[in-house]
């Protein structure tokens, strides 16, 4: 058997190496980019966690409104009075642990002050990082299932609520659990039939300025359409009522 000379494998292993280097620089980068909590990113020690250490993240200073845009919310579900002039529309990753902190703290005084009393409507579209949580996206196909048997607020909070067990078993008990069609919906979510739907909320929510999770818009709505600016991050009650107080 022929050996390969020692002066032919070195240049082999060079390349090699440059190119895991490159490799696990992308990786770096895209986890800088999208796991955000406020100011904060996950791979830069600021507060952030990765996904599936299930650790909770340190609070991170909040980013001041991004100027307004339009975002399209037709056909999406509506948590509150259809009628209000001020609408929340989150984009959301159901195993973000920003999210879920978003969804803790910041979410029930919303909807007791603002949703509840007829005064904000919220909308949420689909953001999952799959990069880096790899059960965001059948969480989310989950949730849109849940609507078309209407129960995606119940599925909506389900989710958030068992954040560490989102694994496709899992989805489906939680269906079980909330009355639903079992059949309908495990072939709902077999099928993959939103998958469409969420990528194009993706691409919109790129679009839109969206570089991570949660980002919220609120602005005033019209018809199908909000005018609103974004807040990045699992931002504090109070930033959320300076910004809906100053629209009401």
């Amino acid at each position: 058997m022929q050996n390969v000379p020692t002066n032919r494998l070195v240049p082999v292993l060079v390349i090699l190496l440059i190119v895991a280097s490159f490799l696990l620089g992308s990786l770096y980068t895209k986890v800088q980019y999208y796991e955000k909590g406020g100011t904060a990113v996950a791979a830069a020690g600021t507060g952030g966690t990765v996904a599936g250490t299930g650790t909770q993240p340190a609070a991170a200073a909040p980013e001041a409104p991004s100027a307004p845009v339009n975002i399209d919310v037709t056909d999406y579900p509506r948590l509150g009075n259809k009628n209000a002039k001020v609408a929340i529309v989150e984009f959301t990753d159901y195993q973000c642990p920003f999210c879920e902190r978003l969804f803790t703290d910041a979410f029930p005084k919303i909807k007791k002050e603002y949703i509840d009393t007829g005064k904000v409507q919220y909308m949420v579209r689909d953001f999952p990082l799959f990069q880096i949580h790899p059960q965001a996206q059948k969480a989310a196909e989950a949730a849109n299932c849940a609507k078309d048997q209407n129960k995606f607020w119940e599925m909506h909070d389900k989710l958030f609520s068992n954040q560490s067990a989102l694994q496709i078993d899992d989805l489906k008990k939680y269906a079980q659990e909330l009355g639903m069609n079992t059949g309908t919906f495990n072939s709902c979510l077999d099928s993959g039939k939103y998958t469409d739907k969420i990528k194009k909320d993706q691409t919109d929510g790129e679009g839109l300025g969206v570089r991570g999770t949660p980002a919220s818009f609120i602005g005033t709505i019209n018809g199908n359409t909000v005018n609103g600016s974004q807040i990045s991050g699992a931002v504090p009650f109070e930033t959320f009522k300076a910004t809906i107080d100053g629209l009401l």
